[in-house]
């Protein structure tokens, strides 16, 4: 939207120019034109001549007459002027005639000039009233009411969320950008999901349709919200060692589309990273659960190597098995004044974005999601950026 407003903008500033360049020149022709009358007028009177001339040239649209000092006077016109039709090449013009001529070739400059005039007046108010919804739009986005968020269900959310991750220095946004509008044109089109922002506590998809929508177009799974992050962070993140291979259960979907499935071609490549990063891991004799996936971050050297991304993951306890794994994760931009979080929310389930003010605000906003949760009593769920713990969601019941 911004876009096209400032292009039509520009045009107009550049056809305002344009205009207002045309009527200067012929301002400038037409006192030239003006002074040189009055001035043979002038000259004519001082001298006391007659003023008369010959018709040198007649045109669909333009005549010339040549006064007896060999001074050429043309004649534009849209209509043919009275009297031109009883005359041709050759023939002498009366002072009388010639005069009422130049008068009219006065007042038909003077007209064009005037209408000029409010064609570029026109543009100007055009380009103020262009210049001022431009700036309300700029104002309104820079300005938009936070917590906001959007499921990225048409073109316009899901150009303006790749754009902020290709500026952030995100991987592969070509490949994301095709994921969701595949999405968006076929499981968000069957759940109605909208092309726009709204308040994240208000939002609430229709899985099943999502569901339906998704299995009735592709044959293949759906990624979640592991493969997404990792995908957009590919290069960003980067770990000193490895677990060999994966022996646990938590990620066996996970692992299965992506051994299956050729869009997940660039996990694979990386798959042991990708195992290590979100698999679960015991918890050690006499250490609180919160400090294990901080341990194993720093036990394989994970890093993410930039200033304003970052891997925002929600770990879950499983108190029975004694465990950790990465539940819920995905991308975090960080902003002067705010923050904006991309993630999927689950196989076969809507992308998400959520703009808000801090830290504190889109912990709230994760509370919302009863999935998170286990019985109750139990530690957890608990958030880290990177492998930094920032906090445990509390159950909004």
């Amino acid at each position: 939207m911004k876009k096209k407003l400032i292009a039509i903008v520009m045009g107009m500033v550049f056809w305002a120019g344009l205009f207002g360049g045309c009527g200067q020149t012929e301002v400038k022709q037409d006192n030239a034109i003006t002074n040189s009358s009055e001035e043979g007028k002038e000259e004519g009177t001082a001298e006391e001549k007659e003023l008369t001339g010959t018709i040198d040239e007649i045109k669909d649209f333009m005549f010339v007459v040549t006064d007896e000092n060999d001074i050429p006077y043309s004649f534009t016109f849209e209509e043919k002027p009275e009297g031109l039709e009883n005359v041709s090449n050759g023939d002498t013009v009366t002072e009388e005639q010639f005069l009422r001529w130049i008068r009219l070739r006065e007042r038909y400059y003077l007209l064009k000039r005037q209408n000029k005039i409010k064609i570029t007046m026109r543009l100007s108010a055009a380009m103020v009233f262009l210049s001022m919804l431009l700036c309300a739009c700029t104002e309104a986005s820079q300005n938009q009411e936070l917590p906001a968020a959007t499921y990225m269900g048409g073109k316009d959310t899901i150009a303006g969320i790749c754009e902020e991750l290709e500026s952030a220095g995100a991987s592969h946004v070509d490949t994301f950008r095709e994921w969701t509008t595949d999405f968006a044109d076929t499981a968000g089109k069957n759940a109605g999901l909208e092309d726009s922002w709204s308040d994240p506590g208000k939002m609430k998809a229709d899985i099943g349709k999502c569901m339906d929508g998704w299995e009735q177009n592709h044959d293949y799974s759906d990624a979640d919200c592991r493969m997404t992050a990792f995908l957009l962070l590919d290069g960003v993140l980067r770990a000193e060692s490895t677990e060999d291979s994966y022996e646990g259960t938590y990620l066996m979907f996970d692992t299965e589309a992506i051994d299956n499935v050729d869009r997940y071609e660039s996990i694979k490549e990386n798959k042991n990273m990708f195992t290590t990063l979100y698999g679960e891991k015991s918890v050690t004799d006499g250490s609180h659960p919160e400090n294990t996936f901080s341990d194993s971050w720093k036990h394989y050297g994970f890093q993410v190597d930039s200033d304003r991304l970052s891997l925002l993951s929600i770990v879950i306890y499983d108190p029975y098995s004694d465990v950790v794994f990465v539940g819920h994760t995905g991308v975090l931009i960080k902003y002067s004044d705010y923050y904006l979080f991309i993630e999927k929310i689950a196989f076969e389930q809507p992308y998400q974005a959520t703009k808000v003010h801090n830290m504190e605000e889109l912990l709230d906003i994760m509370s919302l999601r009863p999935e998170y949760f286990g019985e109750e009593g139990e530690a957890g769920p608990f958030v880290y950026c990177n492998g930094e713990y920032i906090g445990t969601l509390k159950k909004n019941i």
